[in-house]
């Protein structure tokens, strides 16, 4: 069982540059899975917000939703 104090080191130890660690970065190079974070605080931002980050901005918009999928298909031909 992790601490909440181990969980907000491991995104320390994560973060690159200032730049908070996502959810992605937790699978592949983290040592504690995502699920731990979400058993100790009410979201993985909430947990950013403790370690002193900034949470990521995610834009769900129809416009940024297409342009991502037209810049894959780009990508992938």
């Amino acid at each position: 069982m992790y601490s909440k104090q181990e969980l907000l080191d491991e995104i320390e130890r994560l973060a690159e540059r200032g730049v908070p660690p996502a959810l992605s970065d937790l699978r592949e190079r983290g040592r504690i899975s995502k699920g731990t974070f979400y058993n100790h605080f009410e979201s993985y931002n909430d947990a950013l917000k403790q370690a002193g980050y900034q949470p990521h901005q995610v834009d769900t918009s129809i416009e940024s939703i297409l342009r991502q999928i037209r810049n894959l298909a780009d990508e992938t031909g």
